[in-house]
């Protein structure tokens, strides 16, 4: 059964900011160029029916057992705003940190050309996505 959940669910949110905060601390530590970016998914406001179809980790790794045979388990909607939550914490770390970074989530667009599932890339997205880096990294050595 889907449901909306509401961010505080979501118990990762605040490891992944202080694990990803340590983590660039350590490698800005030894000088090497740290490049962060959002992960795009497929979750959008208004999502087709074959969209939702194919979502499935909010099913498998999200879900809350209420009895033997019912789960409960996020909306496409809250898993919107919960990716939405860990891009913000990335974007909000590359500015502190001031390491480059790149709104991937906002680079690729969110139909089924691109994804396979929530986060997974189809070969177009995932061309895409090397594109995107690629032109980031040639940016970011050019700038040197």
């Amino acid at each position: 059964m889907e449901r909306e959940i509401s961010l505080e669910r979501f118990l990762s949110l605040k490891d992944f900011e202080k694990n990803l905060r340590r983590l660039v601390h350590f490698i800005k530590s030894d000088n090497v160029p740290i490049l962060l970016m959002t992960q795009p998914s497929l979750y959008k406001k208004n999502m087709s029916n074959d969209e939702l179809t194919v979502l499935w980790i909010g099913k498998t790794f999200c879900y809350t057992k209420k009895s033997f045979s019912r789960r409960e388990y996020p909306s496409a909607n809250s898993l919107r705003l919960a990716m939405q939550a860990y891009n913000d914490v990335s974007r909000k770390t590359a500015k502190t940190k001031k390491v480059f970074f790149i709104d991937l989530d906002s680079k690729i667009e969110k139909n089924l050309k691109h994804f396979i599932d929530d986060i997974h890339y189809t070969e177009e997205g995932a061309k895409k996505v090397a594109e995107v880096v690629a032109n980031k990294i040639i940016q970011i050595t050019s700038y040197k």
